[in-house]
Order: structure tokens, then sequence, then C-alpha cells
């Protein structure tokens, strides 16, 4: 029998970043391209989920929840690691890249204790205290919810949501991501409030996303692509691009958004488009696999995207979706809301199509966009907000 190649994926420890690997390692496991690989986890403790007992701006923040994962790599201890794309640096040492997966959902959610009276925040009492350790959060709330006062909260979603119905720890309300409440299987359990980017309430770059981290150094980068998500990676560089452009990182209350808008005008959801996507996508990167392997991996991967560009199934599809536009929603204030900025940005998606992604044109035109929108949020008070922040967080 053939020995397979070790395929280790580092992950933390936290029941969701199993969650969230145990998805990879289910996928890599279900594409013929990794048939000469086995699959490990590796789960590890980060020093974010050490720190518990302070805001994640005032102890650094950057890489709190990669570090370790990331050393992992670089021992080669592990072949890629998992994370919460949100919680990845926005600058990558130069020897990683990601790769994109999975956002089904996108928004925050205001989740009550158990019998609670409360439906929304709006109906809250003045004084009464919401959990988050997100300045993100708390620059929204002070924005929308002034009457409300915030507390730190920190841990795992599990511990977050013991401490919410502890009646001791004094929360009326918990602010947490939708997506790994659902992943969980919590959300039918619980008493929640949908908190909508379109509403204003603008969720971080590339919440919900799952990112797989590669290292160039490691022959199976090479595989990458196969592990991508291309309207996700779409989206989600938009966002970051945003992000990276302004500073931005855990310690800034930065909230950016992007989706599809289709021809009538309304609202394509990402999960609306990737799961027919990929499933087209993968059954010809099976045909890829069982036509010309034996091959390398920059030469399947070439065959395969040639396959999909040429698929007339995707492109029925593509073409039934009648994308138009891309919305970008921003928001950025400080922890007081002295200085807010609140703005949705427009970039014209027609002429293009999901089958060409990579395309030089797109790509220059999408880097063009984002630049735009950096440029106009510091030119309607950025440095304001961040010197108010910088006094608020001192």
């Amino acid at each position: 029998m053939m020995t397979k190649n070790p395929l280790v994926i580092a992950t933390r420890q936290s029941a969701l970043a199993l969650w969230q690997a145990n998805m990879i390692q289910d996928l890599i496991n279900s594409l013929p391209a990794f048939n000469d690989f086995e699959t490990k986890l590796l789960p590890m403790v980060s020093t974010g989920d050490i720190k518990l007992d302070t805001v994640l701006a005032k102890v650094g923040g950057k890489g709190l929840f990669t570090y370790e994962l990331e050393q992992a790599l670089k021992a080669k201890q592990a072949q890629i690691a998992v994370h919460s794309l949100k919680d990845v640096p926005m600058i990558p040492e130069e020897q990683f890249f990601y790769t994109y997966n999975a956002r089904h959902y996108h928004e925050d959610l205001a989740v009550f204790p158990a019998g609670s009276p409360y439906k929304s925040l709006a109906d809250l009492p003045a004084g009464a205290v919401v959990g988050t350790a997100s300045v993100r959060r708390k620059a929204l709330l002070a924005y929308f919810y002034p009457h409300l006062k915030t507390k730190l909260l920190r841990g795992n979603v599990n511990t977050r949501l013991a401490k919410l119905n502890d009646a001791e720890q004094g929360y009326d309300a918990i602010i947490l991501a939708r997506a790994g409440l659902d992943r969980l299987g919590f959300l039918a359990d619980l008493q929640v409030e949908i908190l909508s980017p379109e509403q204003g309430w603008v969720s971080a770059p590339g919440q919900g996303i799952v990112a797989v981290q590669w290292d160039d150094n490691q022959e199976v980068s090479a595989y990458s692509e196969f592990l991508n998500d291309p309207v996700n990676a779409l989206l989600t560089n938009i966002e970051r691009g945003v992000a990276r452009l302004l500073g931005g990182s855990c310690s800034l209350p930065l909230g950016v958004y992007a989706h599809f808008v289709n021809k009538d005008g309304e609202q394509v959801l990402t999960s609306a488009i990737t799961e027919e996507f990929n499933r087209l996508r993968h059954q010809l990167q099976a045909q890829a696999y069982q036509e010309y392997h034996p091959t390398t991996p920059q030469v399947l991967t070439q065959i395969w995207q040639d396959k999909i560009r040429n698929s007339a199934q995707i492109q029925d599809f593509v073409m039934g979706l009648q994308l138009e536009q891309i919305h970008v929603h921003v928001f950025v204030g400080d922890l007081e809301a002295q200085k807010t900025i609140r703005q949705t940005y427009t970039f014209d998606f027609a002429g293009h199509s999901l089958v060409n992604l990579d395309s030089p044109t797109l790509l220059t035109q999408v880097l063009q966009f984002v630049q735009m929108i950096a440029s106009d949020i510091e030119s309607k008070g950025f440095a304001q907000i961040t010197s108010l922040l910088a006094q608020q967080l001192s």
C-alpha cells in the first residue's frame, strides 16, 4: 500500500475552531486532488486564548490568535492552518498566504439571557449592560444605542453564553457573530436579534469566512487553489483591502461588508451563490483529476480552471444570477460616537463574470475601487477618529 503524505492542519482547540478545522479536513478528504495526502488535526492554544481579562486592542491585537499556529507552519509541524479570517492580521508575513471558504452568515447577533423580556437592543432600558470585547461593536453600540453601557466579555462561545445566563455577571445582552453560533448549533435555543450591515450595523472585514493559511516554503502550497472559493475571495479582498489601507486591526473600530446586487437591486447573499457554484466547480475538478492524473498540481489547477471557463452549465448558472453591482458598507467611529463615518460604495460588476474573477482587468478595477474607498474615508475625517480612539484606549 502506498504511503500517503502527511497533511497536518493546525487549529485552535476551541469548539468553534475545531468545527472549522474539521470542515476543512472533510473538504480536503472529499477532493481527488488530495488523494495522496493523509489529514490530521493539530489543536493548539493561542495567546489570545490565554489573555482573557483585557480588551484585545490593549494587548496588541495583531496575531494573538494566529502566532502559535504560524510557528507550527514554520517548523513544518503542520502543513496548513485554519483560522476565523477576522482573527488574521491584515498584512501576513511574506511567506504566508490564504485561501477562503464558507461564508454562510456575516452578521452580528445580540443575544439575550434565557427568559429575558427584551427582544432587541432598542428595547433595553437606559444603563443596561451589553457584553463585548470588540472595539468595533463598542463603537456601533455608542452610535446606535447610546443609552446602553458596555462591559468586557472575553472567552470562547460557550464561556460567553454561560456568563450571559449567570445573573451575577450582570449582562443584559451580549454581541456574538452569527456564523459561530450557527456552526456550533446554538441558534435554535437562543433569543437573538440580527444586527444587519444593510441597516447600519456593519460586520468586521472577513467575518464569517474560514481562512486556510499556507506556507510558500512547503510543497503542499501548490494545492492551495483547490481549497479556494473565488467568490468569497473577491469580496473578502475588497473588505480587507479597505481595512489594510486604513491600517485596520482589531484595535480599529472598523466595519466593512461587501456583497453582490442583482439587476433588480436586490442583495444576493454569498451563500446563495457559492453552494451551487462550488458544487459545479468541484465536479469539474474531479473530472480533471480523473482524466489527467498523475500530473503536477500546477498543471491540474490550470486544466481545472480551463474546464470551469468552458463549462456551459456554469455559464448558465452565472448568467442566471444577473449580478450587476457590488455594494460595500463601511462604518468607522470612536468609542463615544463623537465622530462617525458611515458610507456605502458601489462597484459596477456588469460585464464581468464569476468564471473570470482572476481577470487582470477586474483585479485592477477592484484595486482602484478599494483605494478610492480608503481615500474617501480619510477625507471624511478618519484621522480625527483615530486620534479620539487613542485617547479613549489610553
